[in-house]
């Protein structure tokens, strides 16, 4: 295209003349280009794509991603699998990858084993924070069921409840851990007392809430602790029918 005055331009093959300006769009002038001139257009942008981009000089975003960046994205990608309950695997998969590497081009994505160290370190601290916050309170409040996985291994799980200094009302879940012995009173009673003195909280325990299964009952008070059943399971049961009460 020739210029031929501040409103016209001219094509050099056909000599057709387009009317232009600056808030005009080189649309018309393509459309002539690819239409009436195939050969030459193909030609152009063949050659364009053979050109390196400017990325390869070292030209654009190409910041270099310096250890405690590194660091940085990798504590952020941590927190983003425990908040979300994400898969370890995560860190494995293609399209993360290559989310991460548009991203951040230069970031290395750590390994698996790598995102357990760091998920062991992280459990940790919040662990050393979670019994220095209940070892201040003076009241402990635990809930506490029996269930199986996928697979049917069994497993017993334990929240518990508490009121800070500054009376925000907290809960936790303290442990969901494999449950190899037999159901028994006596064996749940020792697994919630071996429960609470990890955590240090067998002398502000006060309460224990489960369900009306009959290896539940007083599975509390052997620890001294006051049972309490709970009144949506209760709900649940004579919904369903499968228990009824007498009011």
């Amino acid at each position: 295209m020739t210029k031929l005055s501040a409103d016209k331009l001219k094509c050099n093959m056909c000599d057709k003349v387009f009317a232009y300006n600056k808030n005009s769009t080189t649309s018309p002038l393509m459309y002539c280009l690819r239409t009436q001139h195939t050969l030459v257009f193909e030609t152009g942008m063949k050659s364009k794509s053979n050109q390196p981009s400017l990325l390869s000089f070292g030209v654009g975003p190409q910041r270099p991603c310096f250890e405690t960046w590194q660091e940085k994205i990798t504590a952020l990608l941590v927190k983003v699998i425990v908040a979300n309950m994400l898969p370890i695997s995560l860190v494995e998969n293609e399209e993360f990858c290559e989310l991460m590497a548009f991203l951040e081009p230069n970031y290395s994505v750590p390994a698996w084993l790598t995102i357990c160290k760091r998920l062991n370190s992280t459990k940790a601290e919040i662990s050393k924070a979670v019994t220095t916050e209940l070892q201040s309170s003076p009241a402990i409040h635990l809930t506490t069921d029996l269930f199986t996985n996928i697979v049917n291994d069994p497993y017993i799980g334990v929240t518990v409840s508490y009121i800070t200094d500054d009376w925000e009302l907290k809960a936790r879940t303290l442990s969901n851990v494999a449950m190899e012995e037999r159901h028994t009173q006596t064996n749940i009673s020792a697994k919630l007392s071996e429960i609470t003195a990890t955590w240090q909280i067998p002398v502000t325990t006060k309460t224990v809430v489960h369900d009306g299964a009959s290896n539940m009952k007083e599975v509390g008070g052997v620890n001294k602790w006051t049972d309490i059943g709970c009144s949506a399971h209760k709900l649940h049961l004579a919904v369903t029918g499968k228990c009824l009460f007498l009011f």
